[in-house]
């Protein structure tokens, strides 16, 4: 009678291999969480069965089994030792970290296993396949860059994704469960270590080994006994990824909450539309539960939290219906819009299962948030090439096939142009430009050194051209005693300009992106450092709702620049700190030599104006001469200071 056990494959003079392995680092690092909530939900997405008109359910519970119950966590312990035994006299940093990990975990009487499960999918079928047949099991828990999924529109082209769980274990060690709509119940333990010695401290072997059945390397099915495969018997369809010695994942107390966050961030589409739900201990997440879930993140100061919230009120509460647009079949995509002074210009692509396949900023127009939904069948399939390991946006180049990478472009090019003519019609704001008389003498007469108005650079649609409408205005002030006159010359707008003029001769993009108002605490006795000094009073600095900002190069060997700014609300004491970001340089600040304000020149303090107010939904023009006479991309902080 065939039995259970832990298998590496003899070496034979293949190649060693280390612990190195470059699809589970591809999930490691800060976004380890979000890479696993990804790939299992987007898995279970893709494995939705057909038959059922129950949205996909998926579990998380975090479990704490006695090792000394089960005699494979023993035989691992035994495999780790050979490891050991194998690279003793070596000096690989990765492969002995690995090893001291191990058997930390293995040295304890209790080991931690995270059991994630899904409900409503098909399971892996295929589990009792021959090797030439074609096998959803064999393509997840015995091959590697091979990839098997029965939806056109599925992900996972790669076969990489299934390192994510990998990543999470402090061991290295991953079990698979399935009943599969092939009504066949299958069991295995994958084991991505290193070169190690069998029990005679002799024979080498691969770094891969395998939980399974004594005969002819097949998973542990029902006949055979295994404790451990016991816990997670199961009478519905679906699959049960097990990741054993999760130590180091679970160790930080607000890891279900980050989870959350990733399930809720990464599918929120997919929750909204009752296409999934995930259930994380004793929370669930669903569409009855996500606008309360939405408002305990408003408050939460995350920038993840943040962008949750500004993607799911711009579907629930977008200005307007979605557009609906035809790329390739009637109405495949579509487009949601909203406008908020304290959002950051993206756009956020969503699968047609409803996941969150990387979010674009662009700057341009005004502050927004664009969520874009493939709903067409054919036009999901196509794009769904396009996207690398991670599924994180669409890059048409990763098709090898030209004709097909062609076309790719074709449809990212025309979504690119819809979402751009969408904005364009809602958001645009054409303000007629006007030049101070008092100020011409700043203006160029030669305008051949600015950036030519058909110029575009690379392939981005969405970095439009600004342009200025119609002739210059000249505007006469009247004369104010108290300031310095400026000189009076006629001279000339320059049409076409850019907020940004970059040295490495790219298409600048018109618009800086605004910053989230916070509370900046005063220092005591009333002075805020490097801005103005108080009586005693205390004031907070906030970043003010503007509803537009824009910075234009006049004239770059005189160092002159026109900053305009239109806020929502009137603003009594504006201050701009300037930095510039150029070639050998880093955000550095640029030292202001004078500015002008309605006809008044005031000597620049460092890298800062100010303070100065501006009204309501009024143009307020600033010319700023700056020490540096060269181009400079321009990166402004915008902040009032309000006293209290």
């Amino acid at each position: 009678m065939a039995d259970a056990k832990w298998d590496f494959p003899i070496l034979s003079g293949g190649t060693e291999q280390g612990y190195t392995n470059s699809g589970i680092e591809t999930f490691r690092g800060a976004e380890l969480i979000d890479n696993l909530a990804r790939e299992i939900c987007q898995n279970s997405l893709d494995a939705k069965d057909a038959d059922s008109k129950e949205p996909v359910t998926v579990e998380f519970e975090l479990l704490s089994v006695k090792k000394g119950d089960y005699p494979l966590f023993k035989e691992y312990a035994e495999c780790i030792a050979g490891c050991k035994k194998y690279w003793e006299n070596r000096s690989d940093k990765k492969v002995k970290l690995f090893i001291e990990r191990a058997e930390n975990v293995l040295s304890k009487e209790e080991i931690k296993v995270l059991r994630i499960s899904d409900y409503n999918t098909t399971g892996l079928t295929g589990s009792d396949a021959n090797q030439n047949e074609e096998s959803v099991w064999r393509a997840l828990v015995s091959a590697d860059g091979v990839s098997a999924k029965n939806n056109d529109t599925a992900g996972g082209l790669y076969g990489i994704g299934k390192n994510a769980p990998f990543a999470c274990s402090d061991i290295s060690v991953v079990f698979y469960n399935t009943y599969a709509k092939d009504n066949k119940k299958a069991f295995q333990g994958v084991a991505r270590a290193a070169t190690l010695y069998r029990e005679d401290n002799k024979t080498a072997t691969q770094g891969i080994g395998h939980y399974r059945s004594t005969e002819k390397y097949k998973p542990v099915t029902a006949d055979i006994e295994c404790g451990f495969r016991d816990l997670f018997s199961r009478d519905k369809y679906g699959t049960d990824i097990i990741i054993v010695g999760c130590e180091k994942l679970t160790e930080e107390k607000d890891w279900q909450d980050k989870l959350k966050l990733a399930i809720i961030r990464n599918f929120l589409l997919a929750i909204l539309e009752n296409k999934l739900v995930v259930k994380i201990g004793d929370q669930t997440i669903n569409n009855e539960h996500l606008v309360t879930m939405i408002d305990s993140y408003k408050e939460a100061g995350s920038e993840a939290a943040a962008q949750t919230v500004r993607l799911f009120d711009t579907i629930v509460s977008s200005d307007g219906e979605a557009k609906t647009e035809t790329v390739i079949t009637d109405n495949d995509l579509e487009i949601y819009l909203k406008q908020n002074p304290t959002y950051k210009r993206e756009i956020a692509n969503f699968r047609t299962t409803g996941m969150l396949v990387g979010i674009n900023k662009r700057r341009m127009m005004q502050n927004f948030t664009a969520v874009i939904v493939v709903r067409g069948e054919k036009l999901g399939e196509i794009l769904r090439l396009t996207e690398p390991p991670k599924h994180n946006k669409w890059d048409y180049k990763l098709i090898e096939d030209k004709a097909k990478s062609k076309e790719a472009k074709k449809y990212i090019d025309d979504i690119n142009e819809k979402v751009k003519k969408l904005i364009d019609e809602n958001y645009k704001i054409d303000v007629e430009d006007t030049v101070d008389a008092d100020v011409g003498e700043y203006l160029p007469d030669e305008l051949e050194d600015l950036p030519n108005k058909n110029k575009q650079a690379g392939e981005d649609k969405l970095r439009p051209v600004q342009k200025i409408l119609g002739k210059p205005k000249v505007v006469d002030f009247p004369k104010d005693s108290n300031a310095e006159t400026v000189k009076q010359q006629e001279g000339e707008a320059i049409e076409n300009d850019e907020s940004e003029i970059r040295n490495d001769g790219k298409n600048p993009e018109p618009y800086l992106e605004p910053k989230i108002p916070q509370q900046i605490d005063p220092i005591p006795g009333g002075e805020t450092k490097g801005i103005s000094e108080g009586q005693g009073s205390k004031t907070r600095i906030i970043y003010p709702a503007l509803k537009l900002q824009r910075m234009i190069a006049v004239n770059y060997e005189q160092g002159l620049y026109k900053l305009v700014l239109i806020p929502i609300n009137n603003c009594e004491r504006i201050f701009v700190d300037f930095s510039a970001i150029g070639e050998g340089s880093s955000g550095d600040d640029i030292a202001v030599e004078k500015y002008t304000l309605n006809k008044r020149s005031f000597s620049g303090n460092g890298s800062k104006t100010g303070p100065f107010a501006i009204n309501a939904d009024e143009r307020s023009e600033i010319f700023v001469t700056f020490k540096n006479k060269e181009k400079m991309v321009i990166n402004m902080e915008i902040t009032e200071e309000v006293r209290q």
